[in-house]
């Protein structure tokens, strides 16, 4: 079935007039005489016949203008139509595929387009706009038609720089002309967890203690972690409140607790901690998670276990 070009305008001539004489007792409400006699219809009628021309033109696209369109829709790696190739066949190939992902527009066509460049190489990505995050100075990552796009590489994956370039490559013929497309690793953040665990009765400690263990290693997986176990969110905090549900949910954990006057989460940077100050002394509230970081599990936490 031939794909028929849209009509842009379909208004007549009639339409117009139609249209003109029925705004007059908006802006002139004296003037009460429409008939064909009156010099104001006459002048209205002109401006119809003039634009009835105008719309006749608009809806006769030529061939090269179609061509040009089409050229922008489909991106600088398209060769344009083939010898004896037709127009509509084109127009309809190229509403086909604008349908798939090969453009990268939102940050999640750079997503899925960063998974695609690389195969398997890359278990996830993320996309960051606004950003280079690829510099290694902070004071110069934000940076105005910048995006930067996040990867997981796998476990087995040694040339990053070659994983980036890559990717990068892939990116750069489908972008839009004014975005900067930038690659980074995403960051591991270490997270430790200082809780005591109080243990059901007739249930052995160290079976308790290995069980949380491996409950929070799971929830803080970057791939299979997170409450929905997509794998943690890129920039999402960790929360104490989270951890303290993921703990009490363990099985032989009776009531979870803090361990005397220790926070109930840690790492290195003292900067990424967050405090209720409303609370004497201020509760820990989480620990900050940049936009391009995942939390590393670890393989043992600093969990105290005794019997309730």
């Amino acid at each position: 079935m031939p794909l028929e070009l849209p009509n842009l305008d379909d208004r007549s001539f009639e339409d117009l007039v139609s249209e003109g004489i029925e705004i007059i007792p908006e802006v002139s409400p004296d003037w009460t005489d429409y008939n064909a006699t009156d010099p104001g219809i006459t002048l209205i009628e002109l401006f119809a016949y003039i634009s009835d021309i105008l719309i006749y033109r608009l809806n006769q696209v030529a061939d090269d203008n179609v061509i040009q369109f089409l050229k922008l829709l489909r991106g600088p790696l398209w060769e344009g139509p083939q010898p004896g190739e037709k127009l509509t066949d084109l127009i309809r190939k190229t509403m086909q595929e604008i349908r798939k992902t090969d453009r990268a527009v939102t940050p999640a066509d750079f997503c899925e387009l960063a998974l695609k460049a690389a195969g398997n190489r890359v278990s996830r990505a993320h996309c960051v706009p606004g950003k280079n995050l690829d510099l290694k100075t902070k004071s110069q990552k934000t940076r105005e038609g910048h995006i930067s796009v996040v990867i997981v590489p796998n476990e087995d994956e040694k040339d990053i720089e070659d994983l980036k370039r890559t990717v990068k490559e892939y990116l750069e013929p489908r972008r839009l002309i004014t975005t900067q497309v930038n690659v980074a690793k995403a960051k591991s953040i270490e997270v430790d967890v200082q809780l005591t665990l109080h243990a059901k009765d007739d249930f052995p400690l160290d079976q308790v203690k290995e069980a949380a263990n491996l409950a929070l290693r799971r929830f803080f997986d970057p791939l299979l972690g997170g409450f929905d176990g997509q794998g943690w969110p890129f920039g999402r905090d960790v929360y104490v409140s989270d951890v303290y549900k993921i703990l009490n949910r363990v099985e032989g954990v009776d009531f979870t607790s803090k361990t005397t006057d220790q926070v109930e989460l840690w790492t290195k940077d003292n900067d990424r901690f967050i405090f209720d100050n409303d609370t004497k002394p201020p509760a820990l509230v989480s620990i900050q998670i940049n936009s391009n970081e995942l939390v590393k599990p670890l393989e043992t936490y600093n969990l105290t276990v005794m019997s309730a």
